[in-house]
């Protein structure tokens, strides 16, 4: 078989792996979707229940605002995963580098942590504009802004526990982003063989 061919041939096996990574990337969205919206509505609950003094004391009309706008951030929390992690940069497949992935039982890919922390954090800018912030049980601020892109958009202070499903996909992708890794140095390694075939024949042209 011809060096061309053989390129050829690894080509196209890598672009079938890349449409399985695009298939997984829509299942790890719709999955994120699903687990921002019961985070919200946990954090929601809990925020309340810890600073129901305040809550009480904005009255039945600014409480009930809250309300509502909490339940519109849940109801557009589709559009707001899309916006933070539909993005190019984030997804090995759709711009490649050369950062290290691993395979973890209770992490996700490496890129989409920030952006998840921003998109709690869309929950903190509605709850901070009423004075619910902090964390009684630690005393410290579950909300912090973020200024190392210069915006200083809140963010999610503390670690995040993501669900079982959310990482298993994630270690999904991690597998067939290996598997293109793998691929890429076959390619390479055919097309040094190329090169120095090609070498070896001009110099016996000599």
């Amino acid at each position: 078989m011809d060096f061309d061919t053989m390129i050829d041939e690894k080509k196209l096996q890598k672009q079938q792996v890349v449409k399985q990574m695009e298939e997984k990337k829509l299942e790890i969205l719709d999955e994120l979707v699903t687990f921002v919206k019961d985070w919200y509505d946990k954090q929601i609950l809990k925020t309340i229940k810890e600073h129901s003094d305040i809550v009480m004391d904005l009255g039945d009309e600014k409480a009930r605002e809250l309300k509502d706008t909490t339940i519109t951030l849940i109801d557009n929390t589709h559009d707001i995963v899309m916006e933070y992690v539909n993005k190019p940069n984030l997804w090995w497949h759709e711009q490649e580098n050369n950062n290290s992935y691993y395979i973890s039982s209770n992490k996700i890919l490496p890129e989409l942590e920030a952006p998840i922390k921003h998109i709690f954090g869309e929950l903190g800018s509605i709850l901070l504009k009423y004075g619910l912030d902090g964390d009684p049980a630690r005393h410290s601020n579950t909300w912090v802004k973020d200024y190392s892109n210069g915006n200083g958009k809140v963010k999610y202070a503390y670690g995040v526990t993501y669900s079982p499903k959310l990482c298993k996909l994630s270690n999904e992708y991690v597998d067939f982003l290996d598997l293109c890794k793998k691929i890429n140095g076959e390619i390479a390694s055919v097309e040094d063989k190329k090169k120095r075939e090609n070498v070896e024949e001009w110099w016996k042209t000599l």
